[in-house]
């Protein structure tokens, strides 16, 4: 773990791969969490929807019936509408909450408790309310076996036909005479969305791990390879070969480092070559001039000697031998010498 981390402080591509790759996968991350909540909104919603003109399919389906007071056709009617997979009950209450018609004979004429969940949708108000919306018409429940359901009330409003017919009398003030409630499962619904989810959950490890592999070759191909050829060209010049030149051949920002590395390397190799010319050219000049070495005083006198000055001559690259020479003609004490002085 601690060489990976010590990898990562010091590689400049790690910490942009790993940079990168975190901010794809929460942005990624939070694409697929929205987008499965939209699709999981949207298929309840339109599975809502259906639901909901399947009730008015059967409302307008047993309206004749209901106006001629046929219980048969209307039980026929809803009997055949429930074979239907997804449907799980069809119930008409009328206005007491008493079940009228329904897919499981032993439910006709049970009242309902009026505070129960399909009840209450409209008679959580005294008196209760006429007009209710959709949302407010829809529930999501649980059966005893686990199955998720739905139920969509529809409201069986009164009609000038049901409070002027013959066959039976409705006061023209009751504005509301039942309700139809449609309950249908929702593991279809629920299937689809989990096909939708493990899809989106798939489709985003598909982009994260596509994009984050492009990322991981642009990064490694563009930056990563170009600053190795960075640091062994350095590296090389630091050793003293002035003559190594860094090949990037891209037009960006590295392509001009290299080529400010690589005219950097030209001039201090010429520069060194000129100096490396201009000491040996003075070492030349040094090793081929001889030494005098005479005995002076702090003044820069020559010292009282009774037979002229030894001078000893050395050239540098040769052995060094001692010779004895004398002056053509005696130095003055306390002259200066020069080199006109010696013969």
């Amino acid at each position: 773990m601690i060489p990976i981390l010590r990898r990562v402080r010091k590689s400049l591509a790690t910490k942009l791969i790993l940079i990168v790759g975190i901010i794809l996968m929460l942005t990624i991350s939070a694409w697929s969490y929205f987008s499965i909540a939209y699709q999981k909104e949207y298929l309840q919603q339109k599975f809502v929807a259906q639901t909901e003109r399947l009730g008015h399919t059967i409302k307008l389906g047993a309206h004749y019936a209901m106006m001629l007071n046929a219980r048969d056709d209307i039980n026929q009617i809803i009997n055949n509408i429930a074979r239907l997979g997804e449907i799980r009950h069809i119930r008409i209450y009328n206005k007491e909450g008493a079940v009228k018609f329904t897919n499981h004979l032993e439910e006709v004429e049970q009242i309902t408790n009026i505070k129960s969940e399909a009840c209450f949708i409209c008679h959580h108000t005294d008196p209760p309310v006429v007009t209710v919306g959709l949302g407010e018409r829809t529930r999501f429940f649980t059966a005893a076996d686990g199955q998720r359901l739905l139920g969509v009330i529809t409201p069986i409003e009164n009609e000038p036909g049901c409070s002027t017919g013959g066959c039976h009398f409705h006061p023209a003030d009751k504005k509301i005479l039942g309700a139809l409630d449609v309950v249908v499962t929702l593991a279809e619904t629920e299937e689809e969305i989990l096909f939708m989810e493990r899809g989106v959950i798939g489709l985003a490890l598909v982009a994260f791990l596509v994009t984050s592999a492009i990322i991981f070759l642009f990064l490694m191909r563009f930056v990563n390879r170009p600053i190795q050829k960075l640091i062994a060209g350095t590296q090389t010049i630091s050793h003293g070969d002035y003559s190594a030149r860094v090949d990037v051949a891209q037009q960006d920002e590295m392509g001009r480092l290299a080529d400010a590395l690589n005219f950097m390397c030209r001039e201090i190799g010429e520069k060194q070559a000129e100096l490396n010319r201009q000491r040996d050219e003075y070492q030349k000049l040094f090793n081929t001039v001889p030494i005098i070495i005479t005995v002076q005083d702090r003044n820069y006198r020559l010292s009282p000697r009774p037979r002229g000055i030894f001078v000893i001559t050395l050239t540098r690259g040769v052995s060094a031998s001692a010779s004895t020479a004398r002056w053509k003609r005696p130095l003055k004490t306390g002259s200066r010498i020069s080199a006109k002085s010696r013969g």
